[in-house]
């Protein structure tokens, strides 16, 4: 009974010392953000695959609007101001300078005569044309990195509040190809009797940027339904309520059409693809791109070499050797060769090219 007793204790006490290996192995801190205890060690390994590469999310975006005609390509500055947001969202513009009904999504029409788009062919769907992109002045899109983009306003009550929800997708798959798609969706109960709007939009893009070869590809999906008024019966009800014996809310004022919509359903799609012909030659670079190619180099170097400094700092504490930061300043790193002797090792100069490419010839 003894025996038995004695040789529990024994693989109790092994158990604990293996434990206490591994908590040992497990309180070096690897830089992830895995939770204590399945942080990268010997034994464990790490946790997940992706904070084992500590990925960058690239950040960039490139928009442009294009000639329907021709396709030719104008860059364009998408709006991510928060100044003036919050007039975003009216149909009278950002600065008023359009006139409409009051409410949100009803038909408007520009207060400058000069700033007035030409009746289109289907000259119904003009007063609309915040609803509406034309394929000329679309935003068509190139990112880095998966872009979402949401927004809601709301303002009001179940009577006559409004709602405004938009959501904006783009990818690329690769350098050359770009999709994206947008839902814009806009309801307005507006304060007077038969004046609410609904309008939905739902597009979708695809473009293809290649060295010779170019395509853009634009679907668009709309309905817009308003509610026909036409006018209060009479304006007195506004300019003097009191000739009346009896107060009407804004609802219950009588309007003269009612059971009157406006419904417009539409689809478009449009398609632009060009082929460039010419050819490729060498050009002498100007002086202020070499000196802008010189800048880059730098840079460049300067940025390895902070990195292999700090790559040997992690491993001179790794090793539990100190540091030399006098040997790894400027242009001279410390690269461990091994446990005996580290060796020093000197950045070079790139060689800096005296010409640049050029593409010429018929589009």
């Amino acid at each position: 009974m003894m025996r038995r007793i004695s040789l529990l204790i024994a693989a109790m006490m092994a158990a604990c010392a293996v434990n206490a290996q591994i908590d040992d192995f497990q309180a070096v801190d690897d830089g992830t953000f895995a939770a204590e205890g399945y942080q990268n060690n010997r034994r464990l390994g790490r946790s997940d695959s992706v904070q084992s590469q500590h990925k960058i999310v690239p950040r960039g975006l490139k928009v442009w609007t294009i000639d329907e005609r021709f396709g030719n390509r104008t860059e364009a500055t998408p709006d991510t101001l928060s100044e003036m947001y919050m007039n975003t969202i009216f149909t009278t513009g950002l600065r008023g300078e359009y006139n409409s009904l009051g409410n949100l999504g009803s038909p408007r029409e520009n207060r400058i005569f000069i700033d007035r788009e030409d009746a289109s062919e289907f000259f119904f769907l003009d007063p609309y044309g915040y609803a509406i992109t034309q394929p000329g002045d679309f935003h068509f899109t190139s990112s880095l990195s998966p872009i979402t983009n949401l927004s809601y306003n709301t303002a009001g009550n179940r009577t006559n509040g409004e709602d405004h929800f938009k959501a904006l997708f783009a990818v690329n798959a690769g350098r050359k190809w770009g999709f994206g798609f947008k839902f814009d969706y806009l309801y307005g109960r507006g304060y007077y009797s038969n004046q609410s709007a609904s309008h939905l939009d739902y597009s979708m893009w695809g473009s293809y940027l290649g060295e010779r070869y170019q395509a853009h590809l634009l679907f668009s999906l709309n309905h817009q339904k308003v509610a026909e008024g036409g006018g209060i019966t009479n304006d007195a009800y506004i300019t003097h309520p009191e000739t009346f014996n009896e107060s009407f809310t804004e609802e219950e004022i009588p309007t003269q059409l009612t059971k009157n919509w406006n419904r417009n359903d539409n689809q478009h799609a449009f398609f632009n693809h060009r082929y460039s012909l010419g050819f490729f030659r060498k050009v002498p670079m100007t002086k202020e791109e070499i000196e802008a190619r010189k800048f880059a180099l730098k840079s460049k170097q300067a940025q390895q070499a902070e990195k292999a400094k700090e790559k040997a700092r992690r491993q001179s504490q790794k090793d539990g050797e100190e540091f030399d930061e006098e040997a790894t300043t400027g242009t001279m790193r410390l690269i461990p060769a091994g446990p005996m002797m580290p060796r020093l090792s000197a950045t070079r100069l790139l060689p800096l090219p005296r010409s640049r490419t050029v593409e010429g010839g018929l589009r």
